[in-house]
């Protein structure tokens, strides 16, 4: 494994990838540059847990494996009515500074 110091005022995109074994509170944390990733699909993620099973195996006979999928979801645009409801009766209660954030004025999306 290479490692190679980072700017930190140079900003990137990167894919995070932790493996942690709970017993002894050991983490390992794969952080790959956008262009490094392994490959799409299951081959790179399963080369990276292979990979950490190895690194922090004790001998143990037994393997319990939870996955969780941090990607950025992004919600659908709110329908028109549902804007609508907000802006009229939900803004008086929001913070100003919030305001235009949670409870803008209702525009058509085509989504209706």
């Amino acid at each position: 494994m290479f490692t190679y110091p980072i700017p930190i005022n140079n900003p990137r995109k990167v894919h995070l990838f932790g493996i942690q074994d709970e017993a002894v509170r050991e983490q390992i944390n794969y952080v790959l540059d956008e262009n490094e990733i392994i490959g799409k699909g299951p081959n790179g993620t399963l080369s990276m847990v292979f990979n950490g099973i190895k690194r922090l195996n004790k001998g143990e006979k037994h393997l319990k494996i939870t996955c969780d999928n941090a990607g950025v979801l992004t919600p659908p645009p709110l329908d028109y009515k549902r804007q609508e409801y907000l802006y009229q009766n939900i803004r008086a209660f929001v913070r100003d500074k919030f305001k235009d954030i949670t409870c803008p004025k209702p525009v058509q999306n085509g989504f209706e």
